[in-house]
């Protein structure tokens, strides 16, 4: 299940790549909502139930990750802007997760993808 989740998101990845917008892809990506968030709870916890050294679903999800912030690197042109990025993905998502702040509202993900990612000449999003 956590491999299947792996691959449509690298699938997601990898054609906002080709579009030139992995950054924003990946920030909207990060913020599990309705049934989605008992998922990833749910995933998460069997993930520390069985991790093990050499797991395949933490090598995969290592590897994935490592796939996506290179994605977004190309875009950004900047190593540390896409580690950023990409790690602001992961907290938007832990938060969620872990219940200590609701997803974002469209309008407040919008101000931070413009706030992260800079259009040319000044654009926003919104």
């Amino acid at each position: 299940m956590a491999i299947e989740a792996l691959e449509e998101l690298d699938a997601a990845m990898i054609t906002a790549s080709m579009d030139g917008r992995a950054a924003e892809a990946w920030l909207r990506l990060s913020v599990p909502t309705g049934e989605d968030v008992a998922l990833f709870r749910a995933l998460a916890v069997a993930h520390r139930a069985v991790e093990s050294p050499g797991d395949d679903v933490a090598a995969a999800a290592q590897e994935a990750v490592s796939r996506w912030e290179a994605m977004i690197q190309r875009e950004t042109g900047d190593a540390t802007r896409a580690r950023v990025i990409r790690l602001v993905g992961d907290g938007l998502a832990a938060n969620v997760i872990a219940g200590i702040e609701p997803a974002p509202t469209p309008a407040q993900l919008d101000t931070l993808i413009d706030a992260l990612i800079p259009r040319p000449g000044g654009a926003s999003r919104q």
